[in-house]
């Protein structure tokens, strides 16, 4: 075998392999559409925004939103019927347009005085329903929003696996918001608490929501002992369910004879071994279960 032969084979086969990778993370895209009544004005596209995101979240599809193009469908009964039916032209035109496998229409239906939560994933190719779940609610409250979306996805999609050390993505467990001004010390304390709790992704519906509200970075001043640097922050807690919030204080603080610098030091080595943290970790686990 030649040198140059060698060589050739050598970056074939490379060519191959990487192929293979590229091709093994394609992901499959996705077309979502909310449709149906809209019991408070946002909320049909609040559901269509969940929905999406847990097509996101699953990792194996790309999602897109095309309402529209969904709406067109299912304004034909003979395009989309809710029997489970349906031509496969105008579904394979959506398909064309956005490059999608798939379509997911989404749906909130009037229900005596309640409402219904709908959705169907249909195979573009095939014009099949793959899968199709409703969930029943009041919908008289985020709360209520919360739960039934969270529950259709998970009936649309099934539980999938939660991530090494971490909750489910629907149900319960601790999740985390940014705080409005978060800062510096805020991004600090949050890495912390990630270090001390088990911390959930995804959407909230029967555990709890947690952000730390903290100013930016320490007051410096003066004081009796010398200079003393102090922030006082707190940890707020809502249950997604009901909505109780709970607020827990605390303050931190660091202080030298004469010098601000040392004083900020000692403050910063005092953020990881404050006395607050035992009290919010016990607090956060328990409203959590």
């Amino acid at each position: 075998m030649t040198h140059t032969n060698y060589i050739f084979k050598k970056a074939a086969l490379l060519l191959v392999v990487l192929c293979s990778l590229a091709f093994s993370q394609v992901k499959l895209t996705v077309v979502i559409g909310a449709v149906g009544e809209d019991p408070k004005p946002g909320l049909r596209r609040a559901l269509e925004t969940q929905i999406k995101a847990a097509f996101v979240k699953d990792g194996r599809f790309t999602a897109i939103t095309r309402e529209e193009a969904v709406l067109a469908m299912v304004k034909d009964e003979h395009v989309y019927q809710r029997t489970g039916a349906v031509d496969d032209s105008q579904i394979r035109q959506i398909g064309k347009q956005s490059g999608a496998r798939y379509v997911c229409v989404v749906e909130i239906s009037a229900m005596m005085e309640s409402y219904m939560l709908s959705a169907q994933f249909i195979d573009i190719e095939s014009a099949k329903i793959i899968t199709m779940a409703n969930v029943p609610s009041a919908l008289k409250n985020d709360g209520d929003f919360l739960a039934a979306s969270g529950e259709l996805v998970l009936r649309l999609l099934g539980a999938r696996a939660a991530a090494p050390g971490r909750q489910g993505d629907y149900g319960k467990g601790i999740f985390l918001e940014e705080s409005k001004k978060a800062g510096p010390l805020s991004e600090n304390l949050v890495k912390i608490l990630k270090q001390k709790v088990t911390v959930s992704d995804g959407t909230c519906v029967g555990g709890v929501t947690a952000v730390i509200e903290s100013p930016p970075e320490p007051v410096c001043a003066e004081g009796m002992v010398g200079m003393v640097c102090r922030a006082d922050i707190s940890l707020i807690i809502t249950q997604c369910k009901g909505g109780r919030k709970t607020i827990l204080g605390g303050s931190i603080v660091g202080s030298d004879k004469s010098s601000t610098a040392n004083a900020r030091r000692q403050f910063e080595r005092n953020v990881e071994r404050a006395k607050f943290w035992d009290e919010w970790v016990n607090e956060l686990e328990k409203l959590s279960k």
